[in-house]
């Protein structure tokens, strides 16, 4: 009797545990080190945030992090089909409070591709469609090299042109993607989402790659477990996450 009581509060609990998981804000600090990293970038914050999907950004949440922040980068899978207009526009307002915004596109970007179009543009996001931006502070830049676009093509020729920045950061929503970069011209990492960390994980396994740096040849690449959901409002064992990265030539901490 004791057992099956036990069982059916862990029935019960799990779920609602798996909920509360997925609704969790993660701000995960780290520094990348980038070899010829211009002096006026040392120390410089960006944000990375990819698989919002139907969640909605709290403001006590950028208040953690919108005065540390130089620039914001959003992974693609900014909404999915049905998600309602005004939260994806809130949620791109919220993330405007932390500085320019660049957006590159997901797959589920493209269920609603006319209104997230439109949003994009009146709300001044920037949408890098296998084209890049320069990132400047006082006359020195870094490139930022968005792959894919809404209609779902990329083009992986354009992270191999030398741009005249000594350094590059590539965004791609799906990390598969950094498989078919031939010409990684002077690209000093890459970040992608897209597999949610498999979002449901069981131990090891898990329906899609944990996220986490890896590297692709040489390329250091960060795969993000995402900020929402898909399918369903759960996670375990695949917290979500949003990445506030500094920049350094050091190595030393």
């Amino acid at each position: 009797m004791k057992m099956l009581v036990k069982f059916g509060l862990l029935f019960f609990m799990a779920p609602l545990y798996m909920f509360w998981e997925a609704r969790r804000n993660r701000l995960i600090k780290e520094k990348v080190t980038i070899k010829d990293l211009p002096p006026t970038f040392e120390g410089k914050n960006l944000l990375f945030i990819s698989d919002i999907h139907k969640r909605q950004l709290p403001q006590r949440f950028v208040n953690e992090w919108k005065n540390d922040v130089s620039l914001i980068i959003v992974g693609g899978d900014l909404a999915e089909k049905g998600v309602p207009e005004e939260r994806v526009r809130k949620n791109l307002r919220l993330l405007k409070q932390a500085g320019e915004v660049l957006f590159v596109w997901g797959n589920n970007d493209m269920e609603e591709r006319t209104m997230i179009t439109r949003l994009l543009e009146e709300e001044d996001i920037i949408s890098l469609e296998n084209d890049s931006y320069q990132w400047k502070i006082k006359g020195d830049s870094v490139g930022i090299v968005g792959l894919g676009n809404k209609y779902g093509r990329l083009d992986s020729r354009v992270a191999g042109i030398q741009g005249d920045e000594c350094c590059r950061i590539a965004v791609v929503h799906d990390p598969a993607a950094f498989r078919s970069i031939k010409e990684k011209g002077n690209i000093s990492f890459g970040l992608a989402g897209h597999t949610h960390g498999g979002q449901i994980r069981i131990g090891s396994f898990g329906i899609g790659e944990k996220g986490g740096w890896k590297k692709v040849g040489n390329m250091p690449v960060l795969i993000s477990n995402g900020y929402g959901t898909t399918a369903v409002p759960l996670r375990l064992g695949a917290p979500s996450q949003v990445h506030l990265l500094t920049l350094s030539a050091s190595e030393e901490s």
